[in-house]
């Protein structure tokens, strides 16, 4: 950083700040956060009957999240063979968004295609997996040691985890670690602290 503000200084230009328009704030840095605005908006998605829309305000409902948490979070958007639900910072990575909020349990095959989709995009990429249901042990055990670079996320976790108040970056980045460390995408957050 030293040699860059250097060259700078040099050239005549005045140094930028590094991501001045979106810092993702280091877990340890405090925010404030809304806990209970998170918590009730989390709730009124169970009102809308039309499920396609219910989709669309959980897609607006998780950028919202990413972005009280400093995420960066970029909205769904479509690629020439891909739609994808949306994107975040999380610790200097790039984080690709799938959101499904229906109650039918998810069979391995809506992972297998998020996992594809994220392995055709840069090599850095990794996914976020966002369910209204749990995940299934014989799901998550067939992703076990595959090199796999999603993590999965339950909303009944989101509400957990605004309703006892913990911040989002610690859990996500607790989620990829274990996914490092034990190749396994999914772990409840109950066994993460």
């Amino acid at each position: 950083m030293y040699l860059v503000s250097f060259g700078q200084s040099k050239l005549g230009r005045t140094p930028k700040t590094k991501n001045s328009e979106h810092p993702t704030p280091n877990p340890s840095v405090n925010i404030q956060i809304d806990y209970q605005e998170l918590v009730t908006d989390l709730l009124k998605l169970d009102a809308i009957n039309d499920t396609q829309k219910r989709g669309y305000e959980f897609e607006k409902y998780l950028n919202k999240l990413f972005g009280v948490f400093g995420l960066d979070p970029h909205a769904s958007y479509r690629t020439d063979t891909d739609q994808i639900d949306g994107s975040f910072i999380l610790n200097g990575n790039t984080i690709l968004l799938e959101a499904k909020y229906r109650a039918a349990q998810l069979s391995k095959n809506d992972l297998i295609l998020f996992e594809n989709k994220v392995s055709r995009k840069s090599q850095f990429a990794r996914g976020l997996f966002v369910s209204l249901s749990d995940f299934d042990e014989n799901v998550v055990n067939y992703f076990k040691d595959r090199s796999s670079r999603i993590i999965a996320l339950s909303v009944p976790e989101i509400y957990m985890m605004c309703s006892q108040e913990q911040d989002l970056r610690d859990v996500l980045t607790r989620k990829f670690r274990y996914l490092d460390e034990y190749g396994i995408i999914y772990r409840h957050i109950n066994m993460l602290f």
